[in-house]
């Protein structure tokens, strides 16, 4: 049997049209207003009034500006709303989840790609952050990953070096920016990674499915943020924006008042 040659086809293109995908964004509300909104569309939170703040500020966190950014640990069972919330940050700020079991090399490479907006490196993204997805406890085994999450959350310390090809040789690797886990297992809280989880701001799930308002949820695959990601960049992109950010930032170092994450 013949078959004629065809002219190929646009896969993507055809599952675009396809999808139904919703764009919520409500121009009439501020943009923490809107990037809370799109948590609570797809994720039921046990403690929404104080979890649904933290998830909106730690999202549209200004990477380019900040000295020490914490990480955010999404620890819950199965089924609970963990990846939806890593999907929906990492969407919001142009990127991907990423696995868990991704080797340095391939992180820091990522980490190069999504912190400029040119080739050549010259201009850094105003937001951008990592996204890793279902970690298991040899996701801190592994000695450069545990580095890059222990030292890659202030900027003095997250420059990593390793031996280069050409004996004598060294090589460095930036690994500052915001980093999301999340995860089923306790390694967290135990002993041994007391000082990485002081780095982490703590966001517990819980599986609620008698709960009625599980059939209103729309899956983060079916919500379009491209309105709100461009809003969030452009936002950051604003002079006034940042002045204002670095003097609250300022003000709050000059705060008595203190925070914990334990």
């Amino acid at each position: 049997m013949e078959f004629d040659d065809l002219p190929p086809i646009n896969y993507d293109e055809i599952v675009s049209l396809g999808s139904q995908e919703h764009d919520f964004y409500d121009p009439g509300l501020p943009l923490i207003e809107n990037v809370a909104k799109a948590f609570e569309r797809s994720v039921l939170l046990p403690k929404p009034e104080i979890q649904l703040p933290i998830l909106a500020a730690f999202t549209c966190l200004p990477t380019a500006l900040l000295k020490i950014s914490p990480m955010l640990c999404v620890v819950g069972r199965s089924g609970s709303g963990k990846s939806q919330i890593g999907k929906i940050i990492a969407a919001i700020n142009g990127t991907e989840p990423i696995g868990s079991n991704s080797t340095f090399a391939s992180i820091k490479n990522i980490i190069k790609e999504i912190s400029t907006l040119d080739d050549m490196g010259e201009f850094k993204a105003p937001n951008y952050c990592l996204v890793f997805d279902d970690a298991k406890v040899d996701f801190v085994e592994d000695a450069d990953r545990f580095a890059l999450m222990r030292y890659g959350y202030d900027k003095k310390t997250s420059v990593i070096t390793i031996a280069g090809p050409v004996p004598g040789s060294v090589l460095r690797f930036e690994t500052f920016c915001p980093k999301v886990f999340s995860t089923t297992e306790t390694f967290i809280f135990e002993a041994q990674y007391a000082e990485l989880r002081r780095r982490c701001l703590l966001v517990r799930t819980e599986k609620q499915s008698d709960n009625p308002l599980v059939d209103d949820l729309v899956p983060p695959e079916e919500m379009e943020y491209r309105t709100l990601r461009r809003a969030l960049r452009h936002y950051w992109s604003v002079l006034h924006n940042c002045e204002h950010f670095m003097g609250v930032h300022a003000g709050m170092r000059r705060s008595r008042a203190m925070f914990s994450t334990d």
